[in-house]
């Protein structure tokens, strides 16, 4: 055992003993609870199974959610929420303002918030907001100071099944069912998809519509794979099976999306910052088939139902892959290094890999 693991053992058990003294509360189910989740569109999509089974564990609660805007729009349709807060971003930094949030939170007058990530000061606010009731995962003597502290199962790495295990907070010996996320487009965005696409793209159905989502928001240096392979990719499609591609994507993804559109050989929509969250659910409920990153539209994506491949790179999908859908819609593809070097879109997935997924889902 070297020091640093003896000193998380041992601030662990210090946790447990501050927590049995001064934070531990038996449970009471909620009346009035407020979701807390500042993270991206992938961290609040990865929540939805967990505010699904919430739903039906306590019907009669009244569920609040509280996000960033850029990704709470990604829950603005759930009507399992009963109220969203946004929550507020100093102009400049655009960090959280604290003292603006905590203002709000005092507001709601929540006797329960669930905290589905690792985040301190979320914890602080919502202790100082005086909510009595804090849950949380426990995480290696960190979250000590929640009221109900939630045990995840030390093989499970998914981020989705360990926030699904926060709605087994009067039995946590209970197994859950693999739930799937969730997204729910409005009539509004279905209405106007449908008409662009008919308007815009003289689309009806009569063939293949690929999405591609080349770019990974602010996060694109890291988990993008290489634009040339995305070009190569489109061209084989096009050529293939005589498919549309639609280029999709965040407003900062525009760029990147108008490289690879410029380079592929056929007719190539490029609608990246074009289009609402709900918008593109919409879109992916009509699609015959998705290719992206690791990122939040990934998620929405596979949640609506469409057929998905997810190209993997540093990251792990066995922390951060679509959660819940069935093997056959969602096929993700990732190649482990077997070297510990920093990775290297060299050693990542190849077209000619990525092309065989294609053919299976086009080809049925």
């Amino acid at each position: 055992m070297n020091l640093n693991q003896a000193f998380i053992i041992v601030l662990s058990q210090f946790g447990r003993i501050l927590h049995r003294l001064w934070y531990k509360r038996p449970f009471t189910p909620p009346q009035k609870a407020i979701i807390i989740q500042p993270g991206t569109i992938a961290d609040v999509m990865m929540s939805t199974p967990m505010l699904a089974r919430l739903r039906r564990t306590y019907p009669q609660t009244r569920f609040d959610w509280a996000g960033v805007y850029d990704s709470y729009q990604a829950i603005v349709g759930n009507e399992d929420i009963v109220h969203h807060i946004h929550i507020p971003l100093r102009r400049q930094s655009k960090k959280i303002h604290e003292s603006e949030f905590l203002r709000l939170l005092k507001e709601g007058k929540y006797d329960t918030c669930f905290l589905p990530d690792d985040n301190p000061r979320m914890l602080e606010l919502a202790i100082q907001a005086e909510i009595p009731q804090r849950i949380g995962l426990w995480n290696e003597g960190r979250g000590y100071r929640f009221t109900v502290p939630i045990q995840t199962q030390s093989a499970e790495r998914h981020r989705a099944a360990n926030n699904l295990a926060l709605a087994k907070i009067e039995s946590q010996s209970l197994q859950l069912s693999r739930a799937p996320m969730e997204f729910f487009p409005s009539d509004s965005a279905r209405k106007s998809i449908s008409e662009r696409l008919i308007d815009e793209l003289d689309w009806v159905g009569e063939q293949s519509l690929v999405i591609i989502n080349p770019g990974a928001g602010d996060e694109a240096d890291k988990v993008r794979w290489p634009i040339e392979r995305y070009v190569l990719l489109g061209n084989r499609i096009i050529r293939h099976h005589k498919a549309k591609i639609l280029l999709v994507g965040l407003a900062s993804d525009l760029t990147t999306n108008r490289d690879v559109a410029g380079m592929i050989a056929g007719d190539v929509a490029n609608w990246a910052g074009k289009l609402k969250l709900s918008e593109i659910g919409a879109l992916a409920e009509l699609a015959d088939l998705y290719i992206g990153n690791d990122g939040g539209i990934t998620h929405i994506a596979a949640a609506m139902g469409c057929p998905t491949i997810a190209l993997f790179g540093p990251t792990d999908p066995s922390e951060t892959a679509p959660y819940g859908s069935e093997e056959e819609q969602v096929h993700v593809l990732w190649k482990q290094s077997e070297e510990k070097r920093p990775f290297d879109w060299q050693d990542g997935i190849t077209v000619a890999e990525v092309e065989k997924a294609v053919n299976r889902y086009l080809q049925k």
